[in-house]
């Protein structure tokens, strides 16, 4: 598989999958954590989108504002 396309698929899944589990996730709920020692949800996607700014970054892309 092409590298490009690669990337746009695990991307689109990463996005598809958000969309099915975000729905009714509020601030409080995402802050929260569902188990002792498991992440937030507010937490894997600040991960998630850190992570996918360093792979545009590393690849020459121009990121869409400062964090």
């Amino acid at each position: 598989m092409e590298r490009g396309k690669l990337w746009r698929t695990a991307f689109g899944g990463n996005v598809r999958l958000l969309e099915l589990n975000g729905a009714g996730l509020t601030e409080d709920l995402a802050a929260r954590r569902p188990a002792s020692g498991v992440a937030s949800a507010a937490w894997i996607v600040g991960h998630l989108v850190l992570a996918r700014r360093r792979i545009v970054k590393m690849l020459g892309g121009s990121l869409p504002g400062a964090i």
